[in-house]
């Protein structure tokens, strides 16, 4: 199955422009990039993500400029070769950073076009082991005002979730304890709460902000150290009770070895864009799985949920705390807080024609 062309289409999410903020970035989302590989017999396979916050228009020269040139022309159905010479010929500037972002995106269309070729779902080709997993939704950014906050998060709970994500790593803790008491409240004691800091602090306030967060029962406590830093996360889970989560900056599952032999982390958070692609991340979930640290994925969670399906040590996929979109000819189906794995061809999603023409904008490419 010879890849022949890369298509790149921009679309723009509906409503008004909404920026979001947690503890490093302020983001203004609204635009995403659809990335297709088409081959010789007629399938393709996609794979979209997010460029409205950073590095957008880079992002799709990317895949114009240099993808392109690397893909158009070799065999789909080796995705471990294919991968193995895009890690190859981006070494030059690519080990982290957009090169990979790259190569992930490849991965997953060739996943796609593997599944569709062959009728099975992308879970059934990884070896599925799950038809379900329990979902989360990531609603609580760190701009929104308290009663905003809870709102969201007692709307997603409404649509059938059975856990939130907020934002924590304030300037004054005490406005991050305000914001978990007041969703905890809201609550009640049976939904479980993450909190994800993005990075902030240095290792002895993150152990201090963790400790004082133990009071609220956190599912986990997220990323609040650098990614680079795997012994203080050592240092760090040795210090509080509360589960530690991190992966979603690390590159690699090399990178991820080291993590773990240090011992710094009870949840391993794959993301989809770093991680190298479907392989790499089912390979960062084996050695998580060696030992015994749990896997919830960052990010693309239409797709990821494929990918947790065929994991034994999966726990949670992050999603965006609703329960339909109206781009998918058949959305993914969210029922009492689980996501119903797709049993369709490749990952299961294909755009409905509709929706691209509506919300498709210059800047896309053929």
């Amino acid at each position: 199955m010879r890849i022949t062309e890369l298509e790149t289409i921009v679309v723009q999410q509906p409503g008004p422009l909404r920026v979001i903020e947690d503890s490093i970035h302020r983001i203004a989302s609204g635009r995403d990039l659809i990335v297709r590989l088409h081959t010789e017999g007629g399938i393709y396979g996609t794979y979209t993500l997010s460029i409205a916050g950073y590095g957008g228009e880079l992002t799709r020269q990317l895949f114009e400029v240099e993808m392109r040139k690397l893909v158009v022309g070799q065999d789909a159905s080796m995705p471990r070769r294919l991968r193995r010479r895009l890690f190859d010929q981006t070494e030059y500037y690519g080990v982290s950073g957009l090169g990979v972002f790259g190569i992930s995106v490849i991965d997953y269309c060739v996943w796609d076009i593997l599944g569709k070729a062959r009728n099975a779902s992308v879970a059934h080709l990884l070896g599925q082991y799950r038809t379900e997993i329990p979902a989360y939704g990531m609603v609580g950014w760190l701009n929104f005002p308290v009663d905003e906050l809870v709102a969201r998060c007692q709307r997603a709970i409404d649509a059938g979730y059975g856990a939130v994500k907020i934002k924590v790593g304030a300037p004054d803790p005490a406005d991050d304890l305000r914001r978990l008491e007041a969703v905890r409240n809201a609550l009640g004691p049976d939904i479980h709460i993450m909190v994800d800091a993005n990075q902030i602090h240095p290792v002895d306030e993150a152990i201090r902000r963790g400790n004082a967060y133990e009071p609220y029962d956190i599912y986990w406590y997220e990323e609040p150290l650098r990614p680079w830093m795997n012994t203080e996360y050592g240092e760090l889970r040795a210090a509080v009770s509360v589960p530690i989560a991190t992966g979603e900056n690390i590159y690699g599952k090399h990178a991820v070895l080291d993590l773990l032999e240090k011992r710094g982390v009870d949840i391993l958070q794959p993301d989809a864009r770093r991680a190298g692609g479907v392989m790499e991340i089912m390979e960062m979930a084996a050695l998580a799985d060696a030992y015994n640290v749990r896997i919830a994925t960052h990010g693309g969670w239409e797709h990821n949920a494929q990918l947790l399906a065929a994991m034994t040590n999966s726990i949670y996929l992050e999603a965006k705390g609703t329960t339909h979109d109206d781009c998918w000819v058949e959305p993914i189906r969210i029922v009492d807080g689980m996501v119903q794995i797709p049993d369709r061809p490749g990952f299961g999603l294909e755009y409905r024609d509709e929706w691209l023409a509506e919300r498709r904008v210059d800047g896309s490419r053929t």
